[in-house]
This record gives C-alpha cells, sequence and structure tokens, in this order.
C-alpha cells in the first residue's frame, strides 16, 4: 500500500474552468495512461475525469519524487510546462495510506461537494475498467480500487448517506425548475450522458416534455425511450437548424470544446421571453460563459451547482460521520490484509472502548431509569447509543491516525499519557497483535 499514489484537483481548490486544462476526452484516456506509466516507471494507473475532479491514481515499484511527477502530469495533461510551483500548486498529492484513504472518500462520495453524490461511483467503476482493458490495473491499486466500489455500495446501503437528492443533476435540476414557469414548453437535452439521464428521469416523474438532442439520433432516441419521459429525439444538426422553441437547455456531452456556438445562442435569445436557461453540466463547458452572456442568456454552470450541493451536503453530516467510520473500518482491513494495519489496530481499540463504555452505561439505565421501556423501546436507544458512541470516537481515532503518521509509533506515549488504563491496555494488546501480523504479512 506504500507504493500507491493519488495527483490530481478537484472542486475544493479549483474552479470548473481549472478542472476543464486537465480534462481528457474519452476516446484519448487509455493511450495516454499507457503513455504516462511508460514515461514514469508506473505499474498501474487510472485517470477519473468527472465533473468536480480530475485525479491519477497509480502504484510504483520504486520511490517517487511527487514534484517532478506532479510536473509531468501537468504537461501531459495542460500541453505546456508550468511555470516555477505552478503544478506543486495546482495539483494536490497522497501517497501510501493516505492515498488509499482519499480513493475511498472520492468512490463513496465523503469527498464529493454533495456528499453521497450517486454519479461518482458509476464515473469510477468506468475509469477502473478502462484501465484494466489497458493492463494497467491488474496489482494492488486494482485490488483496493475494486475494494472500494464494493465499499462505496456498502457505505449507502446501511449509513442512510443516499437520503436525499445525491446526485448534482438533481441539483441542477432544482435550479432549473425553480426557474422555469413556462411548464408547457419543453426543456431540451444535449448528450446522452449519466447526467442528462439523471436529468430525463426527473423530468419525467415531473410530467414534463423534453427534446432530447445527441450527435446520432437513435442514440437519443434510446434513452428517451429509456428514461420514461415524453418528448422527441433529434440530431444535432437538426436542432441547430430548426432550433425549437425551448425553455431550458441542459447540456453534459463530454466534447473536447464548446458545443452550442455564439451564433446559435444569439438565435436562442431571441426566441419567446427572455430566451431558454443555460445548464452546463460538462467539464471542459460545453457553452463559453462569455458566449452566453454576450447572447443576453442566463447561464448555470458547475462552480453555481457545486457550491449549492456543498451548502446542501451540511444537512447530511450526521450520515456522513457514519460513513467515515466505516471507511475508517474498511481501510482497517485492507491494511490488515496486506500486513500494515498497527494503526488501524489501535484506532479500532479506541473505538470498541467507547461502544463497551457506552454499552455497559445503558445497561445499567435499563436496570433502573429506563426499566419501564419497552424492549422495542430500549433497543432503539441502543443502537442510538451505539450510533453516538463511533461518531464521537472519530475525533480521537482520527487524532491517534494521523499522529502515528506523522511522528511514528513514539507518539503514542504522549497520546495515552492521561487514557484510562483499560483503553491503554486494548491499544498495547492491538499493537502486539498487528506486529505478529506484520511479521507474517506481505506488503503492497
Amino acid at each position: 500500500m506504500n507504493r500507491l499514489g493519488v495527483i490530481g484537483l478537484s472542486w475544493r481548490h479549483s474552479s470548473s474552468e481549472d478542472l476543464a486544462r486537465f480534462a481528457l476526452p474519452e476516446k484519448q484516456r487509455g493511450e495516454w495512461m499507457e503513455s504516462i506509466a511508460a514515461e514514469s516507471g508506473l505499474q498501474e494507473v487510472v485517470y477519473l475525469n468527472t465533473c468536480s475532479r480530475i485525479e491519477v491514481y497509480f502504484r510504483t515499484e520504486d520511490d517517487v519524487c511527487y514534484e517532478d511527477l506532479r510536473r509531468r502530469i501537468f504537461k501531459r495533461l495542460t500541453g505546456r510546462t508550468g511555470q516555477a510551483g505552478e503544478a506543486e500548486r495546482t495539483l494536490r498529492a497522497w501517497n501510501g495510506e493516505g492515498a488509499a484513504e482519499h480513493l475511498l472518500m472520492v468512490v463513496t462520495g465523503l469527498d464529493s461537494a454533495q456528499v453521497g453524490e450517486t454519479e461518482v461511483l458509476g464515473q469510477f467503476r468506468r475509469a477502473l475498467s478502462l484501465s484494466e482493458a489497458c493492463g494497467l490495473a491488474s496489482g494492488p491499486l486494482g485490488i483496493v480500487g475494486t475494494e472500494a466500489l464494493k465499499i462505496a455500495r456498502r457505505v449507502r446501503q446501511k449509513t442512510g448517506i443516499e437520503t436525499g437528492k445525491t446526485s448534482l443533476a438533481e441539483i441542477a435540476l432544482d435550479l432549473v425548475t425553480d426557474q422555469n414557469l413556462l411548464k408547457a414548453v419543453p426543456i431540451a437535452l444535449v448528450g446522452v450522458s449519466p447526467m442528462t439521464i439523471r436529468c430525463a428521469e426527473g423530468l419525467a416523474a415531473q410530467g414534463r416534455s423534453i427534446i432530447w438532442v445527441n450527435r446520432t439520433r437513435a442514440k437519443a432516441a434510446a434513452a428517451l425511450l429509456s428514461s420514461g419521459a415524453v418528448g422527441e429525439a433529434m440530431d444535432f444538426a437538426s436542432f441547430e437548424e430548426r432550433l425549437p422553441n425551448v425553455s431550458s437547455v441542459i447540456l453534459a456531452t463530454g466534447a473536447p470544446g464548446t458545443v452550442l456556438s455564439p451564433e446559435t445562442l444569439q438565435s436562442l435569445s431571441s426566441q419567446e421571453g427572455s430566451g431558454p436557461l443555460i445548464v452546463d453540466l460538462a467539464v471542459p463547458a460545453d457553452v463559453d460563459p462569455k458566449d452566453a452572456e454576450q447572447a443576453g442568456l442566463e447561464r448555470i454552470g458547475m462552480d453555481r451547482i457545486l457550491a449549492k450541493a456543498e451548502r446542501s451536503s451540511r444537512t447530511r453530516s450526521e450520515n456522513a460521520v457514519e460513513a467515515r467510520v466505516a471507511i475508517d473500518d474498511a481501510l482497517d482491513r485492507l491494511k490488515d490484509a496486506c500486513g500494515t494495519g498497527a494503526i488501524g489496530r489501535m484506532a479500532r481499540a479506541v473505538q470498541e472502548h467507547y461502544s463497551f463504555a457506552a454499552a455497559t452505561s445503558f445497561e445499567s439505565l435499563c436496570k433502573k431509569d429506563l426499566a419501564g421501556l419497552s424492549p422495542a423501546h430500549q433497543d432503539r436507544i441502543h443502537d442510538w447509543s451505539q450510533k453516538l458512541a463511533r461518531q464521537m470516537a472519530h475525533m480521537p481515532t482520527s487524532g491517534l491516525r494521523q499522529v502515528i503518521r506523522d511522528q511514528g509509533l513514539g507518539a503514542l506515549d504522549s497520546f495515552l499519557a492521561h487514557a484510562q488504563p483499560e483503553l491503554v491496555r486494548s491499544i498495547r494488546e492491538a499493537l502486539t497483535d498487528s506486529t505478529k501480523s506484520e511479521s507474517e504479512g506481505n506488503s503492497l
């Protein structure tokens, strides 16, 4: 696991325009991964391109200079050599256990602007499949990636992190329907992608009519039929020629350049009212913001959608903590399988201490203050107390992990200086068990 790495950028520190500079068309991704692997001595590579992040996951047999690799990836993705320090400022990097942890956070949707985002799961699955087809995910990175997909499904099912709107397409659709009063006028979808498919399903549920536009009409027609929405399918050339009256245009094509020309936007703006609302879900953008502004059309891009998603995610913090605990447990299992689980075993000892303390206190309450409650109510309170115990344990276990990563196992004595004797004993036992396991295991 210590040979894994991640280099990339995301919505946290970059705008959609910044992300677009590092985006690769789908047809070029396999060749690009093979090339960067050969050039940089990487055994495995996965290139992930979403609307909110561009990241390169990799494994190397030898120690790698992350500054050199950052500069190389920067140049290979943007087509130019960065200025002094530009690659280091632009691209974030993780290595070893931190890289595996980051991958798990991404695939489960916990590192998304919209916590629990659903699209990223499918996007990573396709990215991993492409790497496998190229022979670039047949080792530890592929194993961790496959496990991340399994963990993500379990986390979503067990923690309730998917409660409410978790799709960026749904967030975008809310913005459309909030502003769109012309319900009798159809909404145009441009491109057949996970984003537009999700929008079509949402519009079908609302009984809204759509015009689905794609480079080939047959693909749009098939998507329209599958979505259950009412409307018509058009090829892009016919759409530009006819320019039907629409109340909104939602785009997510994945094309390398802009899709709607300034002339097309000007023609759209001359339609009834103030012209259609433009919702651009693509990275790179399908509509140039300046072209939309000059045409007098309101354009909602990914930056605005991500900002709204981030605000709404704050209401999902409790489920997010539960999911984060599940990720920590999953990471520990991966490390145990690789013989590198000392930190994880000690962290689990802390979590088990909190859970045991909560269970003991609850049992005492049931014999006294809660004796009159029904068994069903007692079970519900017990489950709640265990959930709270896991959440309370998360901060010290996260601190324990980071202290040991930064300072080594010698820092453990300071961490435990004022801990309860039972907790100290549990952690020491976990450390002893882990040492035995590491002597028998093989490190990634």
